[in-house]
């Protein structure tokens, strides 16, 4: 998608997920929210070191740091691993299965993992009714793995 688009899409807060609305809270708190929730919910604190596959414009990584982890961003998107580089966040311009060729850098095994949403990107309709759909969640799990602590 252009970045024109992108921004009249997307606004400030540039993400496509699903939003955590509580009371009568705007868009913006909605995300914040969801957000929130994700890194409690998956017990971040601090020193802890969390990856985010398709961490879009990096809210969940200044999430991750407010609880005082370490995060890293992986992004399709060049345009949005920009925008999480001047925030001053980590982020790679790469998919998840091309990160351990584009990546020459050495990155600890993680304590936690964010995917938000992933089966949207996963497959078309038609590659899911084939049963691509499952062998790419296989794969992608089997990534994860190699990535995370023991127990993480």
């Amino acid at each position: 998608m252009p970045e024109e688009v992108e921004k009249i899409i997307l606004q400030d807060f540039g993400s496509y997920s699903t939003a955590l609305f509580k009371d009568n809270c705007s868009i913006q708190e909605a995300y914040k929210n969801r957000n929130e929730h994700a890194i409690n919910s998956i017990g971040v604190e601090a020193g802890h070191f969390v990856i985010d596959v398709g961490c879009g414009r990096g809210a969940m990584l200044q999430e991750v740091a407010k609880k005082g982890g370490r995060s890293l961003g992986i992004t399709v998107s060049k345009t949005e691993q920009q925008i999480c580089e001047q925030k001053g966040l980590e982020c790679v311009w790469s998919s998840w299965e091309d990160f351990d060729k584009v990546v020459q850098k050495s990155y600890p095994l993680a304590d936690s993992i964010i995917i938000v949403e992933v089966l949207l990107h996963m497959a078309t309709l038609f590659e899911n009714r084939v049963g691509l759909m499952d062998l790419r969640l296989q794969m992608l799990f089997s990534w994860c793995q190699g990535k995370l602590k023991k127990r993480g």
